[in-house]
Parts: structure tokens; C-alpha cells; sequence
């Protein structure tokens, strides 16, 4: 991420974490498959875990450890836990100027079945003191589908889930940051 003014009133920065994203199909026809859906990785600031790409900004892979984010800062606002399936993660931040998303184009979708995109999503924060609220915004083909729940500073790993119709057999999933001021 590119410095930016901590003196500025307007700064938003959280970190998102999603990590177990799965696809699960309401029938017995195609099943997409999501490449590296628990995001296990190297620790990377400004990348993210093989199979994903970068879309907007550069969110970090990072673990419970290494807080690689927001310029460099090496520690967490809340204490982090081990997600549901452990490993690493991938934290995003937002500022007045600044969101973060990564995504992966995934195939194997029957057109017209429904298909529920899950999750698992926490809010650490970062080491400056900012404690705003934060989600997860799901977009498909770059149209929001919907945004997780807002988690406050700390309160520990939530599993969440979106629903979607299939309009093709490929679709580009995308997480992006949402953040709210408290």
C-alpha cells in the first residue's frame, strides 16, 4: 500500500480477513472449484496466495503473527486468533482513498442453479488506533452480490455466507473491503 497522512481525520483503515472460501452447489450438477479456497500462502505484503489475483490495491497474506499491512506495522490493534481452518489469511485495508480486494475467476457453474459463496471473516484492526467497524463486500463479474455482516474490533472469527444465481459457467468472485465508522 502507498504511505498515507495518519494526521488526516478521514483515514479508515481496517484489516478483513477471508480465509475458507467454498462453493456450495444446491444440486447434484457441476460444482466449481475454487483454487486454494482456505488462501494458504507465504506471508506476502501487497499479495495474495496462489490461485487469487489482485484487484484493487494490494491486500497482504498474512497470519495471527504478521501484521504486514498499513505501512509495514508489524501489530495488531485486537489480539488475533487462528482462523477456523488455521494457516494464513487475507487482510485488507481501506482508507478516504484506499480498497483493497482480491478475487479468482472460477469455472464449473450451471447456469440458472443457485450457488451460496461462504466465508470466514474477522476484524483485527491495525496498530494506529482505529477501531472501525468492517465487512466484506462479495461481488460477482464486478456487481455487488451483497456484504457480510459489520464486525466491530476483535470480536473473533465469523463464518458468512452470500447467495448467487449462475448467469454463466465462469464467474470472477470477488472480496472487497467495507468499512463503517463506529
Amino acid at each position: 500500500m502507498c504511505e498515507h497522512d495518519l494526521s488526516k481525520a478521514k483515514i479508515i483503515t481496517v484489516k478483513l480477513i477471508a480465509v475458507l472460501l467454498s462453493l456450495f452447489v444446491a444440486s447434484a450438477n457441476a460444482i466449481p472449484i475454487v483454487i486454494n479456497g482456505s488462501l494458504e500462502g507465504p506471508i506476502n505484503n501487497g499479495g495474495v496466495p496462489s490461485g487469487w489475483n489482485l484487484i484493487l490495491q494490494s491486500p497482504d497474506t498474512i497470519d495471527q503473527t504478521s501484521n504486514l499491512g498499513f505501512l509495514g506495522n508489524l501489530t495488531f490493534q485486537a489480539t488475533p486468533s487462528p482462523s477456523p481452518d488455521g494457516g494464513t489469511w487475507v487482510g485488507m485495508a481501506a482508507t478516504d482513498t484506499v480498497v483493497e480486494s482480491f478475487g479468482q475467476l472460477v469455472n464449473g457453474f450451471s447456469i440458472g442453479l443457485n450457488y451460496d459463496i461462504a466465508w470466514y471473516h474477522a476484524n483485527f484492526g491495525h496498530a494506529f488506533g482505529l477501531h472501525e467497524a468492517n465487512g466484506i463486500q462479495v461481488l460477482i463479474d464486478g456487481n455487488v452480490i451483497g456484504n457480510g455482516g459489520l464486525l466491530s474490533l476483535g470480536e473473533g472469527w465469523f463464518n458468512e455466507m452470500l447467495s448467487f444465481t449462475a448467469t454463466a459457467t465462469s464467474h470472477q468472485i470477488e472480496f472487497r473491503s467495507l468499512v463503517t465508522q463506529l
